[in-house]
């Protein structure tokens, strides 16, 4: 990557500063500055870059914005890191801003972004998605939590009989709260009801607004969910985290951008594979094994629940096959948009009902 005239420059971002360095190719002279992340202070450092200027940055909340804002200036190149995957960062012992920005803006100088664990940056529509994912995610997560306490009170009171599941559905579960409890353990899970339906509304308008926008993606969403257990929200994430397959060469790459890749562990004339990576977004991941077991639960005949079984007669455990089965719909996902085609083995009656409860039956198959 070394060339006349070039910088390579490491930019360390915290929640309100950031620290650079700036190494030259041919003198290696350091030149280091720092500033906060506002206006004024990103303004400066916009004015601080040249053309031939290689940037790398470290992925993180603020990271793309920035990155994007360089990019708009001529001549300067920007590479996003994924630093959890670079030992060099995470694992030494002196770990500071300053450091920090030095190992990235010397990784740079010294590998090519194809040797380096690379973070594509998203455009602000695969943003805006990305964010309403997490969104709906932290909040569903949160209902998980606060029925979960309200189970704890239920315990407490002597009341051991009652599932998660029961006081999951809001008829039910205020009308055992009346018929059981008393004193504060009613009061402390009336309150802890009255939050679960907010957060239970809440939640019905994140869905309508995940489904609408899966329904304005046209084409690219009704080849997803031609996929077998694929709903709305898997269809959302991929969309959202995989965005575009032009950025990817082949099925491998996505694969391994996602976190499914399997560690390889290499001694002498011994391979082996390990566990995958989990490198990329953890709720995609969890949505694909997710829509992997509606595949196998599902009593339509598929080939991809076929391989499923093989690999359960062959004696690999649930947990692993059922990985190995998502793995697969992630590849399936890249050739069928690559190609632009639907799955081939869906059963036409299922898909068009799936279609309809998308509202897909009153929009144009436009592409995504």
């Amino acid at each position: 990557m070394e060339s006349t005239g070039k910088r390579f420059i490491g930019i360390d971002l915290s929640k309100r500063t950031y620290e650079a360095v700036a190494m030259t190719a041919e003198t290696q002279t350091i030149t280091r500055w720092n500033g906060k992340l506002d206006p004024r202070g990103l303004k400066c450092l916009m004015d601080k870059l040249n053309p031939g200027d290689i940037v790398a940055l470290e992925a993180g909340t603020a990271s793309f914005k920035i990155a994007k804002e360089m990019q708009s200036k001529p001549g300067v190149r920007v590479v996003v890191l994924n630093a959890a995957n670079l030992a060099i960062i995470h694992a030494f012992l002196k770990k500071t801003d300053k450091e920090d920005a030095l190992k990235l803006a010397r990784l740079i100088q010294k590998y090519s972004p194809e040797e380096l664990p690379v973070v594509p940056i998203p455009t602000d529509q695969e943003m805006e998605r990305r964010a309403l994912v997490a969104h709906e995610t932290r909040f569903r997560q949160d209902r998980v939590r606060l029925i979960n306490r309200l189970h704890a009170v239920f315990l407490r009171a002597g009341f051991p009989d009652h599932t998660k599941r029961q006081l999951g559905i809001s008829d039910s579960r205020e009308k055992l709260i009346i018929a059981e409890l008393e004193g504060f353990n009613l009061v402390e899970a009336m309150n802890l009801h009255h939050m679960i339906v907010e957060y239970e509304t809440i939640l019905a308008d994140l869905d309508k607004q995940i489904n609408d926008t899966v329904v304005a993606c046209g084409k690219d969403a009704e080849i997803l969910l031609s996929i077998p257990g694929f709903g709305i929200k898997t269809t959302m994430a991929v969309l959202a985290y995989a965005g575009d397959m032009r950025r990817f060469e082949n099925p491998a790459q996505l694969v391994n951008y996602i976190g499914f890749s399997l560690r390889l562990y290499a001694s002498r004339n011994i391979e082996r594979s390990g566990s995958i990576t989990k490198r990329g977004n953890p709720q995609v991941r969890w949505l694909l094994i997710q829509s992997a077991w509606c595949m196998v639960q599902s009593k339509a005949p598929n080939p991809l629940k076929d391989r499923f079984e093989a690999m359960l007669k062959r004696g690999k455990a649930k947990s692993v096959a059922i990985v190995a089965l998502a793995r697969k719909l992630l590849e399936l996902v890249y050739i069928l948009l690559t190609r632009q085609e639907q799955y081939r083995f869906i059963d036409p009656d299922l898909y068009a009902i799936k279609l309809r409860r998308a509202g897909f039956a009153f929009v144009g198959a436009g592409s995504c």
